[in-house]
């Protein structure tokens, strides 16, 4: 299944919410139980050595008629990391302390109340329900609860709409909100430490983007020495995923255009997510200018992208991931109005190249004539808020690991495996998207 995913609060957005379910942010495994299968992670990956809670779990599913059980798996007086392996481990491992804390359930209920009374509670089996209180929609209250909830040591507030119960992906219907922000980055280098930190990790490199922007930093800081030793000790960490939290970034880039994080600190990789594809790309030196794609006169629309490995050297341009899009769409979906939309799609800097891919990903198509930036962004804008109506946006699914190419005509389905594109053509044309070379169809 698809689990529910929180966005990040915005105190300057307008949620259409009187209230929220505010809960505390655990710093844990996310992991939902579905019914006769048992544990899964995020991406649906199979969660081993729980079956003690399993047994549990099924009868009361049974009797209550749950379709999954979401919550996260939690190993308390441990640092992250250790935490983290030891409930993901395959092999003998005692997850008898782990606890299990419950936060959603599925099975057809009516609002966001009838959902958690259905929520189980058993302390003696380490399954715990997370208890909510009601808050206003407002900036004060949420400061409110998340500086409550982070001095009894969790990460911050999660809010909930009392209408929606649960949403698969990533929604305004969920909400998280800390004093610091967070990125998921890259791993790209590991530096030694020295004195005290001799032989064990001083600092990683990471890269990645946030906000639209390439960012760069080092950090060392938010580590046990238990964290540093094991992080040290695996070979394979270049290229992994690593959760960084941070205050803000530079105000101005570096002479190569990357931002940096101002007081980042580590809090873990996330194992439990998959990271492994490639994401990012070399757009080669064809097009004219510093355009990512040329636009004929006929309509046609050539593109030419090479795929690069995370372990090679990053470069300035990116091919937005399936979960960068899902949240561009929820946030354009939000906007009122075309000036909204123009605004948000100028706010986060996308490139040519990843103006195309949304709109693939919209199941918007262009003409050929919106040969100039501004004309590509109010297009988007326009069409994606005439299809929110008529409820015609399609998603976008990531195709890897396959290599195979289709294209077709209106309506017909495209992908390109390589890049993980799948979306519909639109206005009659035929487009194909091919990694590392270039074709005009």
């Amino acid at each position: 299944m698809k689990v529910q995913l929180a966005n990040t609060y915005n105190p300057s957005k307008n949620y259409k919410t009187a209230s929220w379910y505010a809960t505390p942010k655990f710093d844990g495994v996310r992991a939902v139980f579905i019914p006769h299968k048992g544990f899964f992670t995020r991406n649906n990956k199979p969660i081993a050595g729980f079956e003690h809670m399993a047994e549990i779990l099924d009868d009361v599913c049974t009797q209550r008629g749950l379709l999954f059980v979401d919550g996260e798996l939690v190993l308390k007086d441990n640092g992250f990391q250790a935490s983290q392996s030891a409930i993901l481990a395959t092999e003998h491992a005692d997850k008898s302390k782990v606890e299990f804390h419950v936060f959603a359930v599925g099975g057809g209920f009516i609002d966001t109340d009838d959902m958690l009374k259905n929520l189980p509670d058993m302390p003696a089996k380490n399954i715990f329900r997370v208890n909510s209180e009601v808050i206003p929609n407002t900036f004060e209250a949420v400061e409110v609860a998340c500086r409550k909830f982070t001095a009894q040591g969790y990460e911050g507030v999660v809010l909930r709409d009392p209408l929606v119960p649960y949403a698969n992906g990533r929604t305004d219907f969920l909400l998280k909100y800390k004093f610091f922000r967070e990125a998921d980055l890259r791993i790209t280098h590991v530096h030694e430490g020295t004195g005290k930190l001799s032989g064990t990790l001083g600092s990683l490199s990471v890269e990645g983007i946030i906000d639209g922007v390439n960012v760069r930093s080092n950090v060392g800081t938010g580590l046990s020495d238990e964290d540093r030793k094991i992080l040290f000790a695996d070979k394979n960490i270049a290229g992994k995923i690593i959760t960084i939290k941070y205050q803000s970034l530079t105000s101005k880039p570096d002479s190569e255009g990357y931002y940096s994080l101002r007081f980042p600190a580590v809090i873990g990789l996330k194992e439990d997510r998959d990271f492994s594809q490639p994401e990012a790309i070399t757009v080669t030196p064809k097009f004219i200018g510093k355009s990512d794609c040329r636009f004929h006169k006929n309509g046609d629309v050539e593109i030419v992208v090479q795929p690069q490995f995370v372990s090679k050297p990053m470069n300035r341009y990116y091919f937005p991931s399936e979960t960068q899009m899902a949240e561009w769409k929820a946030r354009l979906l939000a906007c009122s109005n075309l000036d909204e939309g123009i605004q948000l799609i100028t706010d986060l800097k996308l490139t040519e190249f990843k103006i195309l891919a949304f709109a693939t990903y919209l199941g918007i198509g262009f003409t050929g004539e919106e040969h100039i930036k501004a004309e590509m962004v109010k297009r988007l804008v326009e069409q994606s808020l005439s299809a929110r109506k008529e409820n015609e946006i399609d998603g976008l699914h990531s195709d890897y690991p396959s290599q195979n190419h289709r294209f077709g005509h209106r309506g017909q389905q495209t992908s390109c495996g390589r890049m993980g594109v799948t979306g519909r053509l639109q206005q009659g044309r035929k487009t194909r998207f091919c990694a590392g070379t270039s074709i005009r169809v």
